[in-house]
């Protein structure tokens, strides 16, 4: 969750796509979560990023968001170390290039 004062700045759509770089590296082939359907800004979120929405058979309000990674995209040796090595370096890579 991005606090309110921070929202409409571009840190979701980095904390996703971090998510989704760690995803990958670790081996995952999908992610999937649920969004509130009253939740408009992070749906349109999940829209911008390519996500499939579709609504949760099972009646709830909530909507089920997921994305699927190429299968054919090679996976960097660092990874093998651990995804949180991963993580952390291209967390400081990020920190550099925003201090710029």
């Amino acid at each position: 969750m991005v606090d309110e004062r921070w929202q409409r700045h571009g840190i979701g759509a980095w904390a996703l796509r971090a998510l989704e770089r760690a995803a990958a590296l670790a081996g995952l082939q999908r992610l999937y979560g649920e969004v509130l359907e009253d939740n408009a800004p992070m749906l349109g979120l999940m829209q911008r990023c390519t996500y499939t929405l579709d609504s949760d058979p099972e009646g709830s309000r909530l909507v089920r968001a997921h994305c699927r990674f190429d299968p054919s995209t090679p996976t960097p040796a660092r990874a093998r170390r651990g995804v949180l090595s991963w993580l952390v370096t291209g967390l400081r890579g990020s920190a550099a290039a925003a201090a710029r």
